[in-house]
């Protein structure tokens, strides 16, 4: 088990996202996290359900998707390898706000939100440290799904 841990752990310190935290936080984030895989067209959340992961994309492709009433599915971002999916999880009231969807065979780090929402609020230093580095991720997707809307309604001219 440790050494699973021990790799996993290497993994996780190599991302950017986790770029020279300490140690002793790497070791609370380690704990939290775990392999995953999903097949194509698997759904890893779904709008409105309660969020209480975020991903390290290794490998793949994920679509994250709207639907609008009586409409098919837009797509306004799609995460692949290196980045991270999910910020739901540590924004109450905890609820993800599109669907993700496997576009092709994709394999995450998943990091359980429960877990690092109870080890950010008993380190108030980690729990900034955490914060700080999710709300770029938090902009970016933000910055991503209104290009993709000034897209989609001709409004980017």
């Amino acid at each position: 088990m440790r050494l699973k841990m021990k790799s996993l752990e290497s993994i996780i310190a190599k991302h950017p996202f986790f770029e020279n935290l300490d140690e002793k936080y790497m070791e609370l984030v380690t704990g939290c996290a775990s392999n995953v895989r999903f097949e194509s067209s698997e759904f890893i959340c779904r709008h409105n359900e309660e969020a209480n992961n975020f991903y390290i994309i290794r490998e793949g492709k994920v679509a994250l998707e709207v639907c609008p009433p009586g409409k098919p599915p837009i797509t306004v971002q799609t995460v692949s390898d290196g980045e991270i999916l999910g910020w739901a999880w540590i924004v109450p009231p905890f609820h993800w706000q599109f669907d993700a969807q496997a576009v092709e065979l994709t394999r995450a780090i998943v990091l359980d939100g429960k877990c690092l929402r109870k080890k950010c609020g008993e380190d108030p230093v980690f729990g900034y440290e955490i914060l700080s580095r999710l709300l770029p991720v938090i902009g970016k997707s933000m910055e991503a799904t209104q290009m993709q809307l000034l897209d989609i309604y001709g409004m980017n001219d």
